[in-house]
């Protein structure tokens, strides 16, 4: 039993922890709050990734804020990076679900929603729109409900459901209509003239189209502007009216190339070369094509320049030009495989014209762009993880190379074979391959040459070998001292720290170490 003196102790001590720790809880909350501020900061001067940072800190100190987790969701889905968005959205919907806050609910479905139409799963897409929408009914913001309908009615156009389609087009401009939202009729009328594009009816696709334009044109909305003189070229171009269709291209072409709209540009210039291939102006298509390639060199990779690449490569297999038609071919593969797309049928193409490819028939650029082209598609599939597949691209590059006559790409080649080894613990053969690249390097003190040397020190202290990895390390740490990239100077300190701790020589180690730090 407590005496009263150390009963009175102890409800002190007791109130004096609670009062703590609850200062320690809104202090928490607080640095939570300034984090989240500074990445909305950050997100609207459109710095994505240093926003990421900031909300994470948010959500460690703060585990239940579903706005962080939003954010961050919301940022991965903007990097296309769709499991972990996905990964974010559904914790913020166990959050949200025990605050019941069906407006953030809403949102988040609709989110959601916006994830799978992004990986064209429209079903799944569907199912989340609708379930956004149920939220919505318990509020009263009928201009929430008008673009959910609005998303509804895209989805069911891409799933070929034309009536649905109309159906929530038309629930969606009447809303837009009753509240004098323009921005929102435009959308639905560009919907509604694409369903009856699709359907054949020209009449009625460019009666929508002309009201989408009015209205863009009154709201000097440029992009949409240029977006709709495409549709209406895709109209006329359907009704081989060619003339027509150039005339509307070459309107959306000014629009984007005075705003220096690139992967809008590069749709241009595919629609351009489709429409010379109608007209069998081959020559111009070529040129036209091209062009959209050109344009897409000044921004990421897009599904444009798929497009750009699949519709190309039809030329070429045309004229029986197999070996041209080859290497567009793998650069459409490339593009497709960053942009996660199906390649199989891209594989069955390639496989189709295997036999009838002469190689030498490609000039050096063309043969030397196949070869860089081949590696890339190797490095992506490396990065996956999908080493067999990865060793089959790298080995067909190296095949096509009669000789190393471009030294600096067999080299990379090699490295590239040597890091797979190396990732699958086959350090012999990882060895084998560094060997034959650093002759290649002509010992030019370069970025690529320290790296290789410090691929080199992996092995052999992983060999037992400190003796040699300690001299490769050095020799790599030299270089990067020389060229002064810190990001490489920080990994050879660390490798060298690794080697000093491994000799027992621990006060060089913590040097390194250090040293390694500070970068």
């Amino acid at each position: 039993m407590f005496s009263r003196r150390q009963g009175s102790l102890y409800i002190i001590l007791l109130l004096f922890l609670s009062h703590s720790l609850y200062s320690l809880d809104q202090s928490q909350a607080e640095e939570a709050k300034s984090y989240y501020l500074q990445g909305n900061e950050l997100l609207s001067r459109g710095d994505k990734i240093e926003a990421l940072t900031y909300f994470r800190e948010a959500r460690r100190l703060n585990p239940d804020s579903y706005t962080s987790y939003r954010k961050i969701a919301r940022i991965y889905l903007g990097l296309k990076k769709y499991d972990l968005s996905r990964k974010y959205f559904s914790q913020t919907v166990r959050l949200l679900a025990k605050s019941k806050n069906s407006s953030l609910l809403s949102l988040t479905y609709t989110d959601l929603g916006d994830l799978f139409t992004a990986q064209t799963k429209y079903q799944k897409a569907l199912s989340h729109y609708y379930k956004a929408l149920s939220f919505l009914k318990r509020e009263n913001n009928s201009l929430k409900k008008a673009e959910l309908y609005a998303k509804l009615a895209d989805t069911y156009r891409h799933l070929k459901n034309n009536t649905q389609a109309i159906r929530f087009n038309q629930k969606s401009i009447k809303i837009h209509t009753k509240h004098h939202h323009l921005k929102g009729q435009a959308d639905n009328f560009t919907s509604l003239g694409l369903v009856y594009k699709s359907q054949s009816n020209y009449k009625l696709a460019n009666t929508y189209f002309g009201k989408a334009l009015e209205i863009y044109s009154k709201l000097k909305d440029k992009i949409q502007v240029g977006s709709i003189y495409i549709y209406l070229g895709d109209v006329q171009k359907d009704q081989e009216n060619y003339s027509k269709a150039l005339e509307f291209y070459k309107k959306s072409h000014h629009i984007a190339k005075s705003s220096g709209a690139y992967k809008r540009l590069t749709m241009i210039y595919t629609r351009l070369g489709d429409l010379f291939q109608s007209m069998g102006l081959n020559a111009k298509a070529k040129y036209t094509y091209q062009l959209g390639i050109k344009a897409s060199s000044h921004t990421d990779v897009n599904i444009q320049l798929a497009n750009c690449y699949k519709n190309f490569i039809g030329i070429y297999l045309k004229q029986e030009d197999y070996a041209k038609a080859y290497l567009l071919l793998h650069k459409y593969y490339y593009v497709s495989l960053q942009l996660k797309l199906n390649v199989n049928l891209i594989k069955d193409r390639i496989t189709a014209i295997q036999n009838k490819v002469k190689l030498s028939l490609l000039d050096d650029s063309e043969r030397t762009e196949l070869i860089v082209v081949l590696n890339n598609i190797g490095f992506v599939y490396k990065s996956r993880h999908k080493y067999p597949t990865a060793i089959q691209y790298f080995q067909h590059a190296l095949d096509i190379m009669d000789s190393p006559v471009n030294k600096k790409l067999s080299a990379k080649i090699y490295y590239n074979l040597g890091e797979l080894y190396y990732e699958i613990k086959n350090y012999k053969r990882a060895k084998s391959f560094y060997e034959k690249a650093i002759p290649l390097t002509d010992n030019l003190n370069t970025l690529f040459l320290s790296r290789l040397y410090s691929s080199m020190g992996h092995i052999y202290r992983l060999e037992g070998n400190l003796k040699k990895g300690h001299k490769y390390y050095k020799m790599a740490f030299r270089i990067s001292k020389i060229l002064n990239v810190k990001s490489q100077l920080a990994v050879d300190y660390k490798n060298l720290g690794q080697v000093y701790f491994l000799k027992k020589q621990y006060d060089r180690a913590l040097y390194h170490y250090i040293a390694s730090y500070k970068l």
